[in-house]
């Protein structure tokens, strides 16, 4: 009797170190789970299978060495101004014969300016095919369709805040984060430069807030971290400026005459200027979000 349960024991032994040793390595944490309605059964296997020899342990598999995915991070191309017309000749040749998605809805509560009219003009000077949009009344599919043709996609100046909830109400500010990741080309003018800083509320000295307003808070498309403040030292905006400067001191506002632009490319963001008695201030780094 005892020789017999000897040999079941060592025979049992065999089937079970066989069945052990025959399972595949698992990734690290994972979990195999057999469940039913009556009880749950849990398997938890590493990466390293061990079987005890005596009092020691060997490694059957050496440990994968995992790693996360990076986070992926995109380079904007933007060219920020205050006046298009004064400057826009700074990039000609990004311009120079490109489909434009052309968007004067800033503009369109108090009319077209000189200055839209004046920048639609120059472009058309430089051979580029102009396609005028206005995402206040055109639908999502269309201004997909106008984008995603498009080389470039150009904001006029005008209400910033009717501009921004125009952009939110139509989810146009989801589908032009979209095409500035393929590295297309955007060019803001005034409003269309200031609606790229986190929030737009540091404008309102500048621009009124219209009564149709309808967005809970004054979030901007956070495409750069700082503030832009167009029209710096231009006689008709020059209260306006001097009460932002003051009221919103701790903002990292960035003032731009009429004769400059904010190039922002490479990560890197750089002041230039279309005047012989203006230099570039400054460089400094765009830290992106």
């Amino acid at each position: 009797m005892m020789l017999l349960l000897c040999w079941f024991g060592k025979s049992l032994y065999g089937i079970l170190h066989k069945t052990y040793e025959s399972f595949p390595a698992c990734p690290n944490n994972t979990s195999f789970s057999q469940r039913n309605k009556k009880s749950a059964v849990i398997i938890q296997c590493s990466s390293r299978f061990t079987k005890r020899l005596g009092n020691d342990i060997q490694s059957e598999r050496p440990e994968k060495d995992i790693r996360l995915p990076k986070k992926e991070i995109w380079i904007m191309n933007l060219f920020l101004c205050s006046r298009f017309c004064n400057v826009g000749t700074l990039i000609k040749e990004d311009l120079q014969n490109k489909r434009i998605a052309f968007i004067p809805t800033a503009a369109a509560k108090e009319g077209a300016s000189r200055y839209v009219l004046a920048g639609r003009e120059l472009l058309s000077e430089m051979g580029a095919i102009v396609t005028e949009i206005d995402i206040s009344k055109e639908d999502r599919n269309t201004i997909k369709a106008a984008f995603a043709q498009a080389d470039c996609i150009y904001f006029s100046g005008g209400n910033s805040f009717f501009l921004m909830d125009a952009l939110r109400k139509s989810g146009t500010d989801k589908l032009l984060k979209k095409e500035l990741q393929r590295g297309k080309l955007m060019v803001g003018e005034s409003a269309g430069a200031i609606v790229c800083a986190p929030t737009i509320t540091y404008i309102e000295p500048m621009d009124k807030k219209p009564p149709e307003y309808s967005q809970q808070d004054d979030a901007g498309l956070g495409l750069v971290k700082y503030y832009i403040l167009p029209h710096f030292l231009d006689e008709v905006y020059r209260k306006a400026s001097e009460e932002i400067l003051e009221k919103f001191s701790e903002f990292d506002v960035r003032p731009i005459s009429n004769n400059q632009a904010i190039l922002v490319k490479d990560n890197t963001s750089k002041i230039i200027c279309n005047s012989d008695n203006e230099k570039a201030v400054r460089d400094f780094r765009n830290e992106q979000g």
